[in-house]
């Protein structure tokens, strides 16, 4: 009889892990291949038009549920260690999309930034990213002193789906990549005007310079937080969704928005399409995937990289909200343009 329960025992301990560990992973990422969604896709593969989603929407959790973190693909290299840890004190709602999306469109451009810095760029193409702290510190001036308010991703979100008001002239601030120069130069200069913004990060690059570009510290995120700026995801590693495999695309959408979540205690329910793919040359299937996945994964917004600019908001398309670059080396007289545009 001891040997028997020895051996029922040692049984227990071997299933328990296999068990729980199933059981975390939802059946859709278990095994097998996942076709795209069938509904249409408006427009054609080799230009750019609105994609538009089905009429129900399927939900990832209720508003009032607190964060969960989904299970990591066993190859991540960004697995997070044990269960997740939860922020003291309350943890904000989660935003929901509506199940019916509504006929209704904002006035809100939206404006994407890279760097801020006031050090010599180090390539051609860092220059095209790269506004001064001079120019910034303008471009904010004339927000300010025209009757522009910077807005958060709730107050747009709110717009959209519960026709709250927004206020006069409303302007959303974004800034991709989530380099290192965005703490120590772009957020001084919004603290000093009391402005807001919203900052999309390489999860995988945190803490990490690559080539001639140095990223954000999770301490350093953990301070944007602090001062209040919402936090979006830019995938794990900034590679085109268009041209990825079902898996991999899944991945980087959960696994981005599983560790924002999990370093620093806020939804993250916003996604910026790198290098705005697959919206900008990607295929119809491409777009239509994304489509699916993004509502799958808890996400209620996502941001396009051109090659449109204006800036009128869709609540019929929250996975293709539009925005206005603004480049490095830009006139102020530009910015002001593009504003209007």
């Amino acid at each position: 009889m001891p040997r028997l329960s020895w051996l029922l025992a040692a049984i227990l301990l071997i299933m328990a892990p296999v068990y729980l560990f199933l059981g975390a992973i939802p059946s859709h990422e278990r095994v097998g291949p996942t076709s795209a969604h069938p509904s249409a896709f408006a427009g054609s593969p080799g230009g750019y038009s609105a994609v538009h989603l089905p009429a129900v929407i399927p939900h990832a959790a209720s508003p009032s549920a607190p964060l969960v973190l989904r299970a990591s693909l066993p190859d991540n290299p960004q697995r997070p260690p044990g269960q997740a840890r939860h922020a003291a004190g309350r943890t904000p709602a989660l935003l929901r999309l509506p199940a019916v999306l509504p006929a209704v469109t904002v006035r809100v451009p939206i404006l994407m930034y890279h760097h801020v810095s006031s050090a010599p760029p180090a390539t051609e193409l860092n220059y095209g990213l790269t506004v001064t702290d001079a120019d910034f510190t303008a471009q904010l001036t004339y927000l300010r002193d025209h009757g522009y308010h910077t807005v958060t991703e709730r107050q747009v979100f709110d717009a959209l789906y519960a026709r709250k008001p927004l206020p006069a002239r409303p302007v959303m601030l974004t800034f991709d990549d989530g380099y290192r120069d965005n703490y120590t130069d772009a957020l001084p200069i919004l603290e000093r005007f009391n402005d807001h913004a919203e900052f999309n990060i390489i999860s995988a690059y945190v803490g990490t310079t690559l080539g001639v570009n140095s990223y954000m510290t999770w301490p350093q995120l953990r301070a944007l937080v602090a001062a209040g700026m919402d936090i979006g995801s830019h995938t794990v590693d900034h590679q085109d969704l268009g041209i990825l495999p079902v898996d991999k695309v899944r991945f980087e959408l959960r696994d981005s928005r599983n560790v924002l979540q999990l370093k620093l205690h806020v939804p993250v329910q916003w996604i910026a399409y790198p290098s705005g793919e697959p919206f900008k040359t990607g295929s119809a299937a491409a777009r239509q995937l994304l489509l699916t996945l993004l509502p799958e994964y808890g996400y209620v917004g996502a941001l396009l990289d051109g090659p449109l600019t204006t800036d009128l908001q869709s609540a019929r398309t929250p996975y293709q909200l539009e925005r206005i670059r603004v480049a490095g080396g830009e006139s102020l007289a530009g910015y002001v343009a593009n504003l209007s545009a």
